[in-house]
Parts: C-alpha cells; structure tokens; sequence
C-alpha cells in the first residue's frame, strides 16, 4: 500500500480550514502516530490501495506570553506581547474587560497599547491554529507613567527658624515609598518620613 501524510495547511486569519483524505475513504481510525499526545486520524481508500494521515492539531500546546518580558512595572503606555505557543498561526489581543482587536498572523512579539491612567494592567492574547483551537494566556504589568506630587504646608513662608514643614505626597500608580528633601543649594538630599499608601 502507498501512504500520503496530509497535515495542517495554513490560513489566513479566521478563514475555514478544509483537509482532503484519499477517494472513497472506507476505513476510519485514530491513533497517536507521532507521539505528541494528540489522536491523528488515519483512512483507508476503497479505490486504490492508499491510505491517508491527518495529524491532529484540534489542540494548542500550552506557550508562554509576556508582556515587557516580564517585567512587574512599565512607565509607558506601548509594551511588547512577546509569545511562543507551538503551532499557532495566528493571535489577537485585547486589555482586559474591552473587545478583541483583528486576527493577525502570529508572530513572537506585538506592539501593544496600554490603557490610559496608572494601575495595573492585564493584556489577554488568544492564539489560534489552522483548525480553529485557541489558547488565551494573559499576563499584568504595573503602569506607573505619572511621578509623584508632593505638596507642603509652608504657604511659601515662615516667622520662625528653625520652621517644621510638612510634606505630603502621593502617586495613584505604584504609590510612594520614600520622599526626600534639601534645603537652598544642600548637597545632600535628607529623607522625610511618610505613611506608604497603596491604590
């Protein structure tokens, strides 16, 4: 008997995938033929003597996504969605919670855009194969791309000297973990001490 070995063919984005068997297929079974943990689909013809292998691919293998390569926090708006999920051919993203941009072909890394406004971000990616199976991972980074305020009570002047001055600061992002001070040309910065308030 001659075997043909018919697999996935690629797609556009969102288009339907169609795979051809042998003539008149009288035989059906399935079995895992090269070993990935998935079940191939093999037919027999009732014409010529050939039989025909579909290798499954109705499953994406588990990949990895990041946003900023990791990274916890970011200052801008525009990060990099680096990805590597085998056997995807194509992907599109969204930030959480708003609608899916286009498919696109798939490829390691994208250009992404943050929503406005510091906080914590997640971006979810759907990948998908030629057959149509998705994997969504998604991945959080902090941005934190406004610096902090910090404001006194001096009202520009004082009667006395020694005078006690009270910093207030704050961030809506990461928040503010210390707050630093010098007095005329100083060389040096003195620290003040703060309350650390989180958003």
């Amino acid at each position: 008997m001659r075997s043909r070995w018919t697999g996935p063919v690629p797609r556009s984005p969102g288009a339907a995938a169609h795979y051809g068997t042998n003539p008149w297929p009288q035989g059906v079974t399935t079995a895992d033929l090269n070993g990935d943990g998935k079940q191939d689909l093999v037919t027999s013809s009732a014409i010529n003597s050939t039989i025909s292998v579909l290798l499954g691919r109705f499953e994406l293998r588990a990949g990895t996504m990041r946003v900023s390569s990791g990274a916890t926090a970011t200052d801008s708006r525009t990060v990099v969605v680096d990805a590597a999920v085998a056997e995807a051919t194509e992907v599109r993203l969204r930030n959480e919670d708003a609608a899916w941009g286009e498919w696109t072909f798939y490829v390691h890394a994208s250009i992404w855009n943050l929503p406005a406004c510091d906080g914590v971000k997640t971006v979810e990616a759907q990948y998908g194969n030629s057959l149509g199976a998705t994997e969504v991972p998604t991945d959080s980074i902090l941005l934190d791309a406004v610096a902090p305020l910090t404001t006194d009570d001096s009202s520009g002047w004082a009667r006395t000297s020694p005078a006690t001055v009270a910093l207030s600061a704050s961030d809506v992002g990461s928040g503010v973990a210390k707050t630093q001070y010098k007095v005329d040309g100083a060389t040096n910065w003195s620290e003040g001490t703060i309350d650390r308030c989180w958003r």
